[in-house]
């Protein structure tokens, strides 16, 4: 199986790199739901996409994401 942000081999949807990120989004969303209030994931992932500080990693797994 590839990874659906990359070529590298995944053991499930994304590699171990990307994997990571996704995780980390994950994360992230509870402590943003929690001071933004209801947010959405897809708005989540399309705020983080437009920030500068949002690494490669994580901007290659939201756009995989966003394209679901």
């Amino acid at each position: 199986m590839k990874c659906q942000a990359c070529s590298r081999e995944a053991q499930d949807k994304y590699c171990k790199y990307h994997g990571r990120a996704l995780q980390g989004l994950q994360e992230h969303y509870k402590v943003w739901e929690k001071a933004y209030g209801q947010i959405s994931w897809l708005d989540f992932l399309a705020r983080l996409l437009e920030m500068k500080e949002t690494g490669t990693w994580a901007k290659e797994v939201i756009s995989a994401e966003l394209k679901k």
